[in-house]
């Protein structure tokens, strides 16, 4: 029997995919909004408005942003970006539980475990064919079950991945079976392995920022070394002595292949990518799948489709820093890139329908729940199955705004 390691790399298309808002957009819309008398928060909130665009891409966005300041006022630099993470917190908190695990449970379960095991469904027949080593398509195959182990490295704060994992070991303790789409005579047998929140959850220390050091514009904060653990993503990692970065480094090794999806290959993730074009370039017999994402892409446009594969491709390559041309030949034919994922994870697991939500506005309003609410209050109350019930939700906005008062503030 075949064991073949598969490591899903996953970021926050995953949570879009549900229903969740949870990109950066979206916290820059509630931070906006906060009422504050705090000066420093004020200068913030209008340096964000004059260039809203560019901030939707806030971590790249804090390594230019560094050259407004100096190590004599970082501080103020610093509480700013604190400032931004507990309102992110806060906004997570409240979209993670909207989420409602017990309904459509079977069916969601099934929609995970298909994404899983059939992910090569939305791959061409060729990038099909290159995997055959590990999941024959032909039903004239030997092989008639196989094992893949699943592993998760998230990017997420959210705990959504996690819990649907546990949805399913629940069901069928660690383990599943599924029959194949591509060989209906074949069986897959699936095990759940490790989940790594790579940067933290909602409930632990949780990481934004750049990727290196080369990514503070201030050449003089860059330099200090207090600056740095404050917002440099791997040196935090290192000085939070968790062993996260280590983990992730064997993860990646261990893998026979590894699917990106819901992840934008972006600079502030460089350190990954980079690891990956490694480990892809280190052994012929690994693959690497990525999922993109592109909702204005016509499917029966051939140039399109191509030049969005291409794209995708060569932003691996320049994100990860990769100028040989023959290094990239050499993995070109191991790079898959899927055509559409619209289907892929894309559970009904919200408690509350659009419909209802639009009639909610109060309690997804940016202003509805008090900015400096302690986000465990938040997520006590929300258990409550009144939140069913959208004209209820007021009652529980004012309840948490009203134990807020007495909570210790997280801002």
């Amino acid at each position: 029997m075949n064991m073949t390691n598969v490591l899903f790399l996953i970021g926050n298309g995953f949570d879009l995919n549900i229903g969740l808002k949870t990109n950066f957009k979206n916290v820059l819309d509630e931070y906006l909004a906060l009422e504050t008398e705090d000066g420093n928060i004020k200068e913030f909130q209008e340096e964000i408005k004059k260039s809203y665009k560019n901030w939707a891409s806030f971590e790249e966005e804090m390594g230019k942003y560094t050259e407004k300041f100096d190590l004599a006022n970082k501080h103020l630099y610093l509480s700013q970006i604190d400032s931004f993470r507990n309102v992110l917190r806060r906004k997570f908190t409240i979209e993670e539980n909207r989420i409602d695990y017990t309904s459509n449970k079977n069916e969601n379960i099934s929609v995970f475990v298909n994404s899983l095991a059939n992910f090569q469904n939305h791959l061409s027949h060729n990038s099909k064919s290159a995997l055959v080593p590990f999941m024959p398509i032909s039903s004239r195959s030997l092989s008639r079950s196989i094992t893949l182990t699943y592993n998760f490295m998230t990017f997420n704060y959210t705990n959504v991945l996690d819990k649907c994992v546990e949805l399913i070991k629940e069901k069928d303790k660690p383990h599943f079976s599924i029959q194949s789409y591509a060989n209906k005579k074949l069986i897959i047998n699936g095990i759940l392995g490790e989940i790594l929140h790579i940067h933290g959850t909602l409930q632990s220390p949780f990481i934004i920022g750049v990727d290196n050091i080369k990514q503070i514009k201030n050449s003089e904060l860059s330099a200090d070394k207090d600056f740095q653990w404050n917002i440099v993503k791997p040196i935090i990692n290192k000085e939070l002595e968790e062993g996260n970065d280590t983990k992730a480094i064997r993860m990646i090794n261990n893998s026979s292949i590894i699917c990106v999806f819901g992840m934008s290959i972006g600079v502030t993730d460089m350190t990954w990518w980079k690891h990956i074009f490694s480990w892809l370039e280190s052994d012929l017999r690994r693959h690497l799948v990525i999922f993109y994402h592109d909702e204005n892409i016509d499917e029966t446009n051939t140039s399109a489709i191509i030049g969005k594969k291409k794209n995708v491709k060569n932003l691996f390559f320049s994100v990860a820093g990769v100028e040989d041309e023959k290094k990239m030949r050499a993995c070109q034919d191991r790079m898959h890139i899927a055509k559409r994922n619209g289907n892929m994870f894309k559970m009904n697991i919200l408690f509350l329908d659009e419909t209802s939500r639009k009639q909610d506005d109060l309690f997804y309003s940016p202003i509805g729940v008090d900015p400096k609410i302690n986000p465990e209050i938040i997520t006590n109350m929300m258990k409550n199955p009144i939140l069913k019930n959208p004209q209820k939700t007021k009652e529980i906005v004012d309840a948490a705004n009203k134990a807020s008062k007495s909570a210790d503030s997280f801002m």
